[in-house]
């Protein structure tokens, strides 16, 4: 999972949501640049996917990064049938806007909902509340929970039965009380067809080619999610207590990942991993033992 930088855009973004409506008929989205106020503007995160400043480093580079070495519930890992299902997951739409805000992050690719009014944005309640306490899905993890953001990985970061897919949707739900749930949704090559969401963004994605920049697109979480929940409902969507995969590594992170791939072109593919480029940590122990890291450095 990639935490956002891009939230204290949103205000100036709204803001100049209106301008959209005043252009003549565009094919072009309106190409927003970041502030370059010193107390706002955004910069590249110091931590990457490759060299010094990768997944092998992260603990190094700051001392809340921690967790990314020590951690005994690191995501991703791989995903097999010792794993539990889900119980209780319920998920309802809003009154989705037309726009979301579509940025370039410098390691990832992210979708954000226009609105952050509950009153429009997709719902998630993570659990049943019959559940044992401290169990996935159980109570006390955040009740209802609003999507935050919509990234992208390529490759996918979690592995089912090993085996890995050429990329991966993260859509971050938080309640709040600052609980984070996480639905993961693997990407397939397909010859010919990709899934609504990117058969949506790819022509919008030339105009974040660039990091750090950001623009409107249209936006409809519902069929992928949708999708997800029909997953859910035959037993296809395993969940585990795990942590976020980019620093700090925070854990306490409800996963669901599904076993159903969603469907991605290779024009399409090709256009999304140009911008993304590799941006996936590799698979980490089983919850609850030791971090690979500390292995590693046994003698």
């Amino acid at each position: 999972m990639h935490s956002s930088p891009t939230a204290h855009l949103l205000l100036l973004f709204t803001s100049l949501l209106t301008i959209t409506h005043a252009l003549p008929n565009t094919q072009s989205p309106l190409l927003l640049q970041p502030e370059t106020s010193p107390s706002n503007s955004l910069t590249t995160a110091p931590w990457g996917y490759h060299y010094h400043s990768g997944p092998l480093s992260w603990h190094r580079l700051s001392p809340s990064n921690t967790l990314c070495k020590t951690g005994l519930r690191q995501s991703p890992i791989n995903i097999h049938k010792s794993l539990k299902r889900p119980t209780g997951l319920k998920l309802r739409r809003g009154d989705y806007r037309e726009y979301g805000i579509l940025s370039n992050e410098g390691q990832t690719v992210s979708i954000k909902p226009q609105e952050d009014d509950a009153k429009y944005g997709y719902q998630l309640f993570p659990g049943d509340p019959s559940s044992p306490p401290g169990s996935p899905g159980g109570p006390g993890i955040g009740g209802w929970a609003l999507l935050e953001t919509m990234h992208f990985h390529t490759p996918s970061e979690h592995h089912l039965d090993g085996e890995h897919f050429v990329g991966e949707i993260h859509a971050v739900f938080k309640a709040t009380d600052g609980q984070t749930t996480i639905l993961s949704t693997l990407l397939d090559i397909d010859t010919t067809s990709s899934n609504h969401l990117l058969t949506t963004l790819h022509p919008w994605l030339p105009f974040v080619a660039t990091p750090l920049t950001a623009t409107f697109v249209q936006f409809d979480p519902s069929p992928i999610l949708d999708r997800f929940y029909r997953a859910y409902r035959r037993e296809r969507v395993y969940t585990y207590r795990g942590s976020l995969t980019t620093p700090p590594c925070t854990e306490g992170v409800t996963w669901m990942v599904s076993q159903d791939p969603e469907k991605i072109s290779v024009e399409h593919y090709r256009r999304l991993k140009a911008i993304t480029k590799f941006n996936a940590r590799y698979s980490q122990n089983h919850p609850g033992y030791m971090n690979l890291l500390e292995l590693a450095c046994e003698k």
